[in-house]
């Protein structure tokens, strides 16, 4: 190889390591501003949100979290959650304000997706839309409109208002709360970029690592909408700090563990005595886990809709 190629390469493999570089930021910015306006986050890639999934990947409840978010887009454009997840290399979700539905189904809650856009992606949202923005930020036009959702229980049909902003060639924003998806935005846009939100995420470094997780920080006393039953807070003590939920897709299995702030083991008791998951036991003075194979039958995947109960996205059947 002559000086030139070498040259070349260097330049090749140095804007490489740069995207790459930027996407983590990217991520990581995304996370850390879901941290500031939520109560409970997930995270998952496009391969586990594949509408055809390998052997290898989690049960398709596994997706609920995003299950919103793939309606939505579907009401703008058939094919749009396949469009989003070509030019996409994470999403996330935050959620919070945990409310009951009316009569059966899923819990209610305000809900912000972050779709994390592959630098080379050539996405444009606003094409699907031909009426006008319903807000312009600095970031640019903020789209509406309506989606079966189902979010408000059987008893009650109506559409969901859903709003969504691209920000350039990096963000792609869903939610069902114009407040929140302007909160979002201009977090995602300022220099800030989110580090001293990270700080307080337990084992944030491991956890971040795992292709699918979710991590509800407990925000005790602040003033809200919740209903503690069906926000799935009724066992919760205010000793408890967070509870954390992650895929191990090399093992195959699922991983619950709970922090408190101190060694009282109150929430853990809590929530082993409901037997609605496999019980919690102490892994260090101050944390709980509980680990399950993704493909066991029993109590495994029936109580694992018990599991969303623990981060606000139970459903009432």
């Amino acid at each position: 190889m002559n000086w030139g190629q070498k040259v070349c390469l260097s330049i090749v493999l140095f804007a490489f390591s740069g995207d790459r570089a930027a996407s983590a930021t990217n991520q990581t910015h995304a996370a850390a501003v879901l941290f500031e306006n939520f109560e409970t986050v997930f995270h998952t890639t496009p391969a586990l949100m594949s509408s055809s999934p390998s052997a290898d990947d989690p049960p398709s409840y596994m997706r609920e979290p995003f299950s919103y978010l793939k309606v939505g887009l579907q009401a703008v454009e058939k094919e749009m959650p396949k469009k989003v997840l070509v030019d996409s290399e994470a999403i996330f979700v935050g959620s919070k304000d945990f409310l009951p539905p009316s009569g059966l189904g899923s819990v209610r809650s305000t809900r912000c997706y972050v779709v994390v856009l592959r630098k080379e992606g050539t996405l444009d949202f606003s094409q699907y839309f031909n009426k006008p923005p319903v807000a312009l930020v600095e970031a640019g036009p903020i789209w509406n409109w309506s989606a079966d959702l189902g979010e408000f229980g059987e008893e009650d049909p109506r559409s969901s208002s859903l709003y969504a902003i691209q920000i350039a060639r990096s963000y792609i924003l869903v939610s069902n709360n114009l407040d929140e998806l302007e909160n979002v935005s201009n977090r995602l846009t300022s220099a800030d970029n989110g580090a001293q939100a990270l700080a307080g995420i337990h084992e944030w470094n491991d956890l971040s690592r795992h292709e699918f997780w979710g991590y509800r920080k407990y925000k005790h006393g602040e003033p809200r909408a919740i209903d503690r039953l069906f926000g799935g807070a009724d066992q919760i003590t205010p000793q408890a700090e967070a509870v954390i939920l992650y895929v191990d897709m090399k093992k195959q299995t699922g991983v619950v563990r709970l922090f408190t702030s101190s060694a009282d083991d109150t929430t853990a008791r809590n929530i082993n005595a409901t037997g609605r998951i496999a019980p919690l036991t102490p892994v260090g003075p101050k944390v709980w886990e509980t680990v399950f194979p993704l493909a066991e039958i029993g109590p495994f995947p029936d109580s694992a809709y018990w599991v969303w109960w623990l981060f606000g996205w139970g459903v009432l059947v």
